[in-house]
């Protein structure tokens, strides 16, 4: 990227090692991991590799393998743990080694709700589970000191249901931007709830919806914006 925000030229880099479609992605210090998906079967491997000064990646590596094989679901990052939650309702966690290897991977309580194409953020010490299988219900679980979860608690639920979603914090408010609802319609609208100071989420409120409907998309926020990035209308039903 350069300095007034315009991108340079994309450029290839190292491949993974294996196919993975529906796949989970995360950053962690100088690392990126990328979990599970399918090849067509959902499979539990992950990989890591480096970032490099560059920008560019090195070799990716085999690192420690999840205990679930996993697709549709989500990974988070926080305070040198990583989590891999959905695609049922199973949740595990990990620690991530200074060299960027993986600890042994361990289960965490499960969500009260099976989610398959959810959104997860942390944010204030929880994790907040968004949608996925077509709900609108949200659920979260605190984070503790040793990296294990609590159990999952209900939130307030969104006022739209949705499936293959993106979610993103943004201060003390957590975000729900598109995805698809029961009916197979993609959605543009965008809703938010405020994250209270003790981790509890307000009444979820639309706020302005996006151009055009996006489901299985991803979301970044970044100096104040927030990037909806790719999707578009899907016709698939719940798997």
């Amino acid at each position: 990227m350069s300095g007034d925000g315009t991108l340079t030229s994309w450029q290839s880099t190292t491949s993974m090692t294996a196919m993975r479609g529906w796949p989970a992605a995360a950053q962690a210090g100088n690392y990126l991991y990328a979990l599970g998906g399918s090849s067509p079967v959902a499979h539990n491997s992950v990989e890591r590799t480096s970032i490099n000064s560059d920008g560019s990646l090195g070799p990716w590596q085999a690192t420690t393998p999840m205990n679930s094989a996993r697709a549709t679901f989500a990974a988070v990052h926080h305070n040198g743990y990583l989590y891999a939650l959905g695609g049922d309702n199973s949740v595990e966690w990990v620690v991530v080694n200074a060299d960027g290897s993986l600890g042994s991977w361990q289960y965490a309580l499960p969500m009260s709700t099976e989610r398959s194409g959810l959104a997860a953020v942390a944010a204030n010490g929880f994790i907040y589970a968004i949608g996925g299988g077509y709900v609108d219900s949200v659920e979260r679980a605190a984070i503790n000191a040793d990296g294990s979860l609590g159990s999952w608690q209900a939130m307030s639920s969104m006022n739209t249901q949705r499936g293959y979603l993106a979610a993103v914090s943004v201060g003390n408010h957590v975000y729900a931007i598109g995805g698809q609802n029961p009916s197979s319609a993609s959605l543009r609208t965008v809703e938010r709830a405020v994250i209270n100071p003790d981790g509890t989420l307000g009444d979820w409120q639309f706020v302005n919806s996006m151009n055009m409907p996006r489901c299985n998309l991803a979301a970044v926020m970044a100096q104040g914006y927030i990037y909806a990035i790719g999707g578009g209308t899907c016709f698939w039903p719940h798997i």
